[in-house]
């Protein structure tokens, strides 16, 4: 566990994140609704990947830029659900809607008491989508390219008996 992210420094959407789109069903989830979010690929922490007022596009690249002059990362899934994946993140959270739901089901685990109801939601989401949400968070926990700014082996165990 870390609270001290070298690659995100704990920033939102850091250069390096992996940007993907969220279906209607999982944006109420995700930080501010957002229809794309971001998630670093070394504490998992979630971000909103909504340009904001302060964002601007590099004329000379037309790459987006946020406000500390870096550049945002567009991951290789675009707009559509179905091409979304994670493995810049690790290769265990699938791609799709799948991957989606467990991107943003991390995004809510270190606030899981607070918010079940939603962690309840967002796991049945991915587990229609048919990934089995615990076996792919113990390899996540087992990943060592992932240093998680929660615990997440707790966050597991309290899972499993809470829901």
């Amino acid at each position: 566990m870390t609270t001290d992210c070298s690659t995100c420094a704990g920033t939102p959407a850091p250069p390096d994140a992996v940007v993907f789109p969220v279906s209607e069903p999982l944006r109420e989830y995700t930080p501010a609704s957002a229809a794309r979010a971001a998630i670093c690929p070394r504490c998992l922490r979630l971000a909103s990947a909504e340009p904001t007022a302060t964002d601007s596009v590099d004329a000379t690249t037309a790459e987006p830029t946020t406000t500390d002059g870096a550049d945002a990362t567009v991951a290789e899934s675009a707009d559509d659900p179905s091409d979304a994946t994670f493995e810049r993140v690790d290769r265990s959270i699938p791609a799709g809607e799948g991957g989606i739901a467990v991107a943003v089901l991390l995004g809510l685990l270190p606030s899981l008491t607070l918010e079940r109801d939603a962690v309840t939601a967002v796991r049945d989401h991915a587990e229609r989508a048919g990934v089995d949400v615990t076996l792919t968070l113990e390899r996540l926990r087992d990943a060592d390219s992932v240093a998680p700014h929660f615990d997440l082996d707790r966050r597991i165990v309290q899972m499993e008996q809470l829901l």
